[in-house]
């Protein structure tokens, strides 16, 4: 093949590579003017905090509308996503704590569909008192996750503690 020839086709190559990134630009910006994303709703209920960067709103509901459905959103009075939970230590349930960030918040999900309630009721289910507390917060990286468990997830005196992490933005959440 000569010189010239292997020129050509590679003009011809990355020309058709940039025509496909332009068209799916373009394709890009068209579908979200048309079908725009409203995720703002979730991060309505965030506040500031000094140590974690922010915090779930303790006692919000709201309805986050998705694609799909629109699920209700609730946090507890101590502002997790979750049902009330007592510190007690004299508790006969095996206490599992579960830290993360928006997948283990669950808040596309409703309640009884998210992680941590799947858990407990399949713990349950296999004869287990179990008490799964959830301290998902989206967009928590593994830094302020550990600080929760600090802070506040040790005065629950756990029996095991989960972590989701999920590597496509937990490590780059830390640099926050």
């Amino acid at each position: 093949m000569s010189g010239n020839k292997a020129k050509r086709i590679a003009v011809r190559h990355a020309l058709l590579v940039v025509s496909i990134a332009i068209s799916a630009t373009i394709a890009e910006t068209v579908l979200r003017y048309i079908f725009p994303l409203d995720v703002q709703t979730v991060f309505d209920h965030r506040i500031p905090h000094p140590d974690f960067g922010w915090v779930l709103e303790p006692g919000a509901s709201f309805l986050n509308k998705i694609a799909e459905d629109t699920v209700r959103v609730t946090y507890n009075s101590e502002g997790w996503r979750d049902a009330e939970h007592s510190v007690d230590i004299d508790r006969k349930a095996f206490r599992v704590l579960v830290l993360g960030d928006s997948f283990m918040e669950g808040y596309s999900v409703e309640l009884e569909d998210s992680f941590h309630r799947q858990l407990e009721r399949l713990g349950r289910k296999d004869g287990i008192d179990m008490e799964v507390i959830n301290f998902g917060v989206g967009g928590y990286g593994t830094l302020q996750e550990y600080l929760v468990f600090e802070e506040v997830g040790k005065r629950y005196n756990p029996d095991l503690v989960l972590l989701g992490f999920f590597v496509e933005n937990d490590v780059r959440n830390n640099s926050i």
